[in-house]
């Protein structure tokens, strides 16, 4: 009992010493709109939530940010680099070196002042066997389809990736690797998503097919990508909309207004689909293509322009959980209408919902844990400087770690490369000073915790403050300290401690 009291205090005692100043987990903690113009309403508009709020701020960008939108951050939340689908970005907004013309097909040149048109047509991922090296897995629309509904639109006829080496350009990044074929068959217009393996470094890439229900499914390791199977399940049909993983990895959905919305559960281990569930319609609106899950994983949300509903995954049916929790309240920035577009679920465990116009203004969904109204949807809750259209990223959840004796963790016996206290890993370790390392614990409650490494007279070299769902930090170790450090993680459910050596070049 003593144990836990003192526990108690010590938790406490970090938390009012660091909830202040600690940063907000980087990696996604930076959002990325708006257009390349920069004149009075038209330019860029960046949303940091590093202080785990939202802080608007103007941002200037060679590229506009319309409806392809993928951005990726360091551990303190700097930008590392954006992308539209067509071109890369460096955190100074301009081109980076070999960044322009993604794929390359005849669409490039078509859209190129305004980047990729799809709905999650790219998406960002750290490297497994290079922690300084970035996947960009992005798509072409060179494929001119005539559909009943949709009407005449591009559809994506390969997949490429692309790798960008923050390591070269003095940091700034360059592309190293450009427009690799990954895949050539005709394939959904957008709904790239991507979900942690149970080993917790390796990443899933599903790729939907094109007017069937296929789904292509990648392993994405440090020895690169490879196609682990093609699973045909549920009932999707050709029409576009946004896709997610649930945060802890175990569920995956998409919606889209004529297909509805889908739910299945997911193996991360075998990387399989099981127990689909359909709600068709979601509304009589045939209308939105938006949704997210909720930070506890058990909530659904859709976006039909005018609704907004929720949906409970511990109801006995899906359907019959059904819950408008917002009607449009046909406000109007000029002439063009903030209804419910794009959703996504942001840092400070918050939705926020796009107005499907350009306009300056999002949507949020304060508490989405919560059944019913009371998840609190407030209209315009937050306005950004500059208009925007659609571009909220693509973000997977970064911080997902392994799956608990999984049959699957191939990489937490290799030696010399991974410590292990009780609960806590980190790697690589020993690490090179100034050098990054990745740091995997068990799932977060409540309001999260605390990371911070200090040296062995007990100097505090740096802390952050840990999201509620994270798994997996990545910090980077001080250029001027040698030696041995200890980092210690803090939280509501547990706290726990390890050795990091720290060596010179």
């Amino acid at each position: 009992m003593m144990r836990y009291f003192k526990s108690i205090f010590v938790l406490a005692t970090f938390f009012s010493l660091f909830t202040e100043q600690a940063s907000a987990q980087g990696i996604n903690n930076l959002w990325t709109l708006g257009y390349s113009e920069n004149y009075q309403n038209y330019g860029g508009s960046n949303i940091n939530f590093i202080n785990n709020s939202p802080d608007t701020s103007r941002a200037f960008r060679e590229i506009d940010m319309r409806i392809t939108s993928a951005n990726i951050c360091d551990s303190a939340g700097q930008l590392l680099f954006c992308t539209n689908g067509f071109d890369v970005s460096d955190l100074n907004g301009q081109a980076m070196p070999n960044g322009h013309g993604l794929h390359g097909s005849s669409s490039t040149t078509t859209w190129a002042s305004s980047g990729n048109q799809s709905l999650q047509g790219c998406i960002i991922l750290p490297n497994p066997g290079n922690l300084n090296q970035y996947y960009i897995i992005h798509e072409a629309e060179d494929l001119w389809v005539i559909l009943n509904p949709d009407g005449a639109v591009f559809f994506p006829e390969d997949l490429y990736f692309s790798i960008v080496d923050m390591s070269l350009n003095a940091g700034l990044g360059d592309v190293i690797n450009k427009n690799t074929i990954l895949l050539h068959d005709t394939i959904a217009k957008g709904q790239i998503t991507a979900c942690k393996h149970a080993n917790g470094r390796d990443w899933w890439v599903i790729i939907p097919s094109f007017r069937d229900s296929v789904y292509h499914k990648y392993l994405l390791s440090p020895n690169g990508f490879q196609l682990m199977n093609s699973q045909q399940i549920g009932i999707r049909d050709y029409t576009s909309g946004q896709g997610s993983f649930s945060p802890d990895g175990n569920y995956y959905a998409y919606f889209s207004w004529f297909s509805g919305l889908e739910v299945f559960n997911f193996d991360r281990c075998s990387g399989n689909f099981s127990n689909p569930q359909l709600v068709v319609p979601v509304d009589t609106m045939q209308t939105g293509w938006g949704m997210a899950f909720s930070p506890d994983s058990k909530k659904i949300y859709v976006s039909t322009g005018f609704f907004i509903h929720q949906f409970d995954l511990n109801a006995p049916s899906l359907s019959t959980s059904n819950r408008v929790v917002a009607i449009w309240d046909g406000y109007y920035e000029g002439f063009v209408s903030t209804m419910f577009g794009l959703l996504q679920l942001a840092p400070d465990g918050k939705i926020y919902i796009s107005t499907g116009n350009s306009t300056h203004y999002l949507h949020c969904i304060e508490n989405p844990d919560i059944i019913g109204i009371g998840c609190n949807l407030v209209q315009r809750a937050v306005q950004v400087p500059t208009w925007y259209y659609n571009s909220l990223p693509n973000h997977p959840n970064y911080f997902l770690g392994s799956v608990t004796n999984s049959v699957c963790d191939s990489i937490t016996g290799i030696a010399g490369q991974m410590v292990l206290n009780d609960v806590l890993s980190i790697y690589p370790n020993p690490v090179i000073q100034g050098n990054l390392i990745s740091i995997e614990y068990p799932t977060l409650s409540g309001s999260g915790g605390i990371i911070v490494l200090l040296d062995i007279n007990g100097k505090i070299l740096t802390e952050e403050k840990l999201p509620p769902w994270s798994q997996v930090a990545i910090i980077k170790i001080p250029q001027t300290v040698n030696g041995l450090l200890v980092l210690r993680i803090l939280s509501e459910k547990f706290e726990t401690s390890s050795r990091v050596v720290v060596t010179k070049e």
